[in-house]
């Protein structure tokens, strides 16, 4: 799930409102953020969504790092990531191109 950062906490009131249980934390059934690849306040500054398993995020954080965070189901990440430039990649299934993926190049 994405959400804008200034809605996180207005939707864990709202959660804790309806349901009586904490949204936030490390628990079955909680919601966590799976960016791992940067430290501090990170968050997402530009997304492409494929599909339900198909997607990448430019994650960034206050000192303005900046890394990948890419998803294809069924698709290596070391081989999405090895690509020249995997944001075109996306960009261009996004808007409907095909590409044969060689898994042999792996």
């Amino acid at each position: 799930m994405h959400i804008n950062k200034n809605k996180i906490e207005l939707s864990e009131q709202k959660y804790k409102e309806i349901y009586g249980k904490t949204l936030r934390g490390g628990e079955l059934k909680q919601f966590h953020p799976d960016f791992d690849e940067l430290s501090g306040d990170v968050y997402s500054k530009e997304s492409y969504f494929l599909g339900k398993k198909a997607y990448i995020d430019v994650l960034t954080n206050e000192k303005q790092e900046h890394v990948l965070h890419l998803r294809i189901k069924r698709i290596l990440n070391n081989f999405l990531e090895n690509r020249k430039n995997p944001i075109k990649l996306y960009k261009k299934l996004y808007a409907g191109e095909s590409y044969t993926f060689n898994l042999l190049d792996i």
